[in-house]
């Protein structure tokens, strides 16, 4: 089987970008990270976050650059091994898989929130969650002061499939029924083919926000 992932990030609306995304072949790594709400020094913390994440796969130590208080970030990683994919995930980034086959886009992170956190409890239901205030407040983010588990999570990965990693300013572009579309209409051959047309898609609508996407396609050999 042959890998392949490509990344795009683009400034959109904002003064900077707060984005940041790390592709490490040689690791079978892939990750995004979005610096929170705007801080500043978000873009750094975003940097900072996806470097650290991969340097835990290598033998050098991580740099002392930043304090936990400093770094706020969300993070969302793939590790490739040999057919199956394992993702980390914490805060609100996006993980996702397209099957060409089917057409169908499914959504694998959760979405760690205030309102997530609530219906967990049961406490929301699904419809006062999407009313509920305090709905966008993260829950769980990188720099915390609070103690979290991140969703970590195991899925087959077999040629013909894509593994999509994007932030949250992408999908205030294109909503999930949106790219699943774009997609589903859109046959490409390669990571960077697909990343330059959802992203271009994506900057056609003018966001308001940062945006990164990120591609990782699986076929065969030859």
């Amino acid at each position: 089987m042959i890998i392949e992932g490509c990344g795009r990030s683009e400034q959109g609306g904002r003064a900077d970008n707060q984005d940041a995304f790390c592709i490490r072949p040689d690791l079978g790594l892939y990750a995004i990270a979005d610096g929170i709400g705007g801080r500043p020094g978000g873009g750094e913390a975003a940097q900072i976050a996806v470097e650290s994440f991969a340097l835990e796969f290598t033998d050098r130590p991580a740099p002392e650059r930043c304090t936990p208080a400093v770094l706020r970030a969300v993070l969302s990683a793939v590790i490739i091994g040999a057919d199956r994919a394992h993702v980390v995930h914490v805060g609100d980034t996006r993980v996702c898989t397209f099957s060409p086959e089917t057409g169908r886009l499914e959504r694998l992170s959760c979405e760690h929130t205030l309102a997530y956190e609530l219906k967990l409890l049961n406490r929301l239901n699904a419809e006062q969650s999407r009313d509920y205030p305090y709905r966008h407040h993260l829950s769980r983010y990188i720099g915390s002061t609070q103690p979290f588990e991140p969703q970590a999570l195991a899925i087959d990965f077999a040629a013909g499939q894509w593994i999509l990693l994007f932030s949250d300013g992408l999908e205030k572009a294109l909503s999930a029924d949106d790219l699943q579309r774009l997609l589903q209409n859109n046959c490409v051959d390669t990571a960077r083919e697909l990343c330059d047309k959802v992203v271009d898609a994506a900057l056609e609508r003018q966001p308001p926000d940062n945006l990164t996407f990120l591609a990782i396609s699986c076929r065969h050999a030859g």
